[in-house]
C-alpha cells in the first residue's frame, strides 16, 4: 500500500463529506489497494461518526470515547496506517483528484524525502526537507494548519530511520498515549 491518509475530526461533520469524497477520488487514482483513509474522531457529539460509518464504508473510523487532541489522535491513526507514505489531512480539505498520485510520483523520484509540505491545492512547489528540517517543517505545517488559515497544509509524512530514534523523534517527541 502506497498512501494511509489519516483524517482527525471533532464535531465537523459539515466539512467531512467534501474532504472525504475529495480525498477518496485522489485515492482511487493511485491504484486499487494502494490507499487507505482513517478518520479518527475525538468524540464528536455532532453525529460525525454515524454519518462517515453509514454514507462511506470503506473508510476506517477511529471512534474514540473522549477527545485527546490533535496530536494524540494522529499517532492513534499513525499506528494504524498501513502505507508506505502517511497523509495528514484537516478535515477543512479539498483534495484535487491527481494530487497525491503527483506527490508520491515526485517523491518516487527523491528518495531521499522524509517529509513533503504542499502548501496549497494549486502549488506544484515541492521541499524536501531531512533530520531537524523535516520535523520543524512537520511542526510548522501542523502548526498552520490549526490555526486556521485560509489553505491547510497537507503534510505526507514517510517514517525514516533518521526520525524514528534519539532525542528529536518523532515517537520521543509525540508519544503514543496511554
Amino acid at each position: 500500500m502506497k498512501l494511509s491518509v489519516i483524517v482527525v475530526s471533532f464535531n465537523v461533520k459539515g466539512y467531512m463529506s467534501l474532504c472525504l469524497d475529495s480525498a477518496l477520488r485522489a485515492g482511487r487514482a493511485l491504484g486499487e489497494d494502494q490507499f487507505q483513509l482513517i478518520v479518527v474522531d475525538n468524540a464528536s457529539s455532532d453525529g460525525s461518526v454515524d454519518w462517515v460509518r453509514s454514507c462511506h464504508p470503506e473508510v476506517e473510523v477511529l471512534a474514540l470515547e473522549e477527545n485527546l487532541g490533535f496530536s494524540a489522535a494522529n499517532n492513534l491513526g499513525m499506528a494504524k496506517a498501513a502505507g508506505e507514505w502517511v497523509l495528514l489531512l484537516n478535515p477543512d480539505t479539498i483534495v484535487p483528484e491527481d494530487t497525491f498520485a503527483k506527490v508520491l510520483a515526485h517523491c518516487g523520484a527523491h528518495v531521499d524525502f522524509a517529509t513533503v509540505n504542499v502548501s496549497s491545492p494549486n502549488t506544484e512547489k515541492l521541499r524536501d526537507l531531512q533530520g531537524k528540517a523535516a520535523l520543524s517543517a512537520l511542526l510548522a505545517g501542523v502548526m498552520e494548519a490549526r490555526a486556521g488559515l485560509d489553505r491547510p497544509i497537507p503534510v505526507f509524512l514517510k517514517i525514516a530511520p533518521d526520525l524514528n530514534s534519539g532525542p528529536s523523534s518523532i515517537p520521543t517527541l509525540f508519544p503514543k498515549p496511554p
